[in-house]
């Protein structure tokens, strides 16, 4: 007896798939209903997501699972999505997103990076968030962002990750950070679990665009609808 049916869109740093998971009888059974590739695209500014080409391709994913579901006559009870870590996107007050989401790969980041270990040490850092370093990590880039475009961030009303962004425009609008995807940023005190505003206040960074964390596997509300 099937007891319920799940979607999970896994998008990778440089390729996706949307699998079905059905759970019947204590078992789980898989279903992959489209895999696709995507590489970042290099842009004046620099190296950034292919934001549009992801959500056309999580749509088509969507779609064809929809379909699989109806030829088997089974129901789909939610749909979650999970991306590679790091990379995030600004919304404003209305949710308009302001920008492509820059490539952790992006060589920008060093500089950031090399500035802000000069001028804290390492070891507050890693003591701070217990997450190793790397030029990648969004304390980085959120700082490199900040020293090219300091209005950008200003202007900013929330900070989304990649699944947490891909969440919103699925839903009604629920602007949310999950915990585990946050975990990765090197932005998380990891004695509280809270945003680490003493380490971002150290190093100039506003902090007026990270919302309250939510933890993994909650109930975001209604999908908007999509076609099957």
């Amino acid at each position: 007896m099937v007891t319920s049916v799940h979607l999970a869109i896994d998008l990778g740093a440089e390729s996706g798939q949307a699998t079905v998971g059905v759970l019947e009888g204590g078992r789980v059974w898989l279903h992959e209903s489209y895999r696709f590739g995507h590489l970042p695209q290099a842009l004046p500014g620099g190296l950034y997501g292919d934001l549009q080409g992801l959500w056309t391709q999580v749509l088509e994913g969507l779609g064809r699972s929809t379909r699989w579901l109806d030829g088997q006559k089974l129901p789909l009870h939610s749909v979650g999505v999970d991306t590679w870590g790091l990379d995030w996107v600004l919304l404003g007050g209305s949710g308009k997103i302001l920008g492509l989401p820059h490539c952790y790969r992006d060589p920008r980041h060093q500089a950031a990076y090399d500035r802000i270990l000069a001028a804290l040490g390492p070891k507050s850092i890693y003591a701070a968030t217990g997450i190793q370093l790397m030029a990648m990590n969004t304390l980085f880039q959120l700082a490199a962002c900040h020293q090219a475009e300091p209005d950008l961030l200003a202007s900013a009303r929330y900070l989304l990750f990649m699944p947490d962004l891909f969440h919103f425009m699925l839903t009604t609008g629920n602007k949310t950070v999950e915990r585990l995807i946050a975990s990765t940023s090197q932005m998380l005190d990891s004695r509280t679990g809270q945003w680490a505003k003493d380490l971002l206040g150290r190093i100039e960074l506003p902090t007026h665009m990270l919302g309250p964390i939510s933890e993994p596997g909650i109930n975001l509300g209604p999908p908007v609808a999509f076609g099957r």
